[in-house]
């Protein structure tokens, strides 16, 4: 089968899925397994995927998200006959059932069944406390996540509860009376999609001195795979983020 990729955790996901071989594109923001895909075909952007290198390469499948891609580009390449596969993970078990999807899809069931397994393994996790945090996904305007996004649910399932309802857009904007108004006791700075940096946090701590997060210095900087990532990424996620909240002293 051949298969282009237009998300890049799903991108990993394959390749942990043992799919290398029949993978013939991704996209440039397709970055792990950083040593498996540099010589890999690219096929554009997430946002902006090169449709006639897509239609010249005649893929069985192509996966999609309806988060990461434009309907407009899906809809292009399933009006040229091109076979879609569309995403839209929420949740852990989400991820899991489209773990499993992938298993039956691509007939690499015992691979995926591992990667399930390890997950379902690790989901019996209990944060040592909760905390009332906002979740940056972008900055100028501040944006985060809320309820019904993955990003939303991975947060929670490690404590931080980010203080927006579900009456929200998926992403909405922070003012900065509302990020006042939320006063939270963390902030989070996943390095993507926003590519937040040290300066970005400094400039935090000048806007809102005032709020708890600042005051009690509990703003953390990380990867931000563990939070937008889904598929094999959850996996990494459950394995690697407690340390790394252990080692910023979210908890406390």
């Amino acid at each position: 089968m051949r298969i282009i990729s237009l998300v890049p955790s799903i991108t990993e996901t394959l390749y942990e899925l043992g799919l290398e071989d029949q993978i013939v594109g991704i996209t440039r923001f397709c970055t792990e397994p950083a040593n498996r895909v540099q010589s890999q075909t690219k096929v554009g952007g997430t946002k902006d995927p090169n449709l006639p290198r897509i239609l010249e390469l005649k893929p069985d499948v192509v996966i999609v998200n309806i988060d990461e891609n434009r309907k407009e580009d899906a809809e292009f390449l399933k009006s040229h006959g091109v076979r879609l596969l569309v995403t839209f993970p929420n949740l852990i078990q989400e991820s899991i059932e489209m773990l499993e999807q992938f298993g039956m899809e691509f007939s690499v069931e015992s691979h995926a069944r591992s990667i399930c397994d390890e997950i379902r393994s690790k989901m019996d996790f209990h944060p040592p406390a909760r905390k009332n945090s906002l979740a940056l996904i972008w900055r100028n305007p501040y944006m985060t996540a809320a309820p019904g996004t993955y990003v939303h649910h991975i947060c929670s399932f490690f404590g931080f509860d980010i203080g927006v309802t579900g009456s929200e857009p998926r992403y909405p904007e922070m003012s900065t009376d509302a990020i006042k108004t939320l006063d939270p006791e963390v902030v989070l700075f996943p390095d993507e999609p926003y590519v937040f940096q040290p300066r970005h946090m400094d400039e935090f701590r000048r806007r809102f001195p005032q709020i708890s997060a600042v005051r009690n210095n509990k703003l953390a900087l990380f990867n931000g795979q563990y939070l937008t990532w889904f598929g094999y990424g959850t996996l990494r996620a459950l394995r690697e983020f407690p340390r790394i909240a252990k080692e910023n002293q979210l908890w406390m």
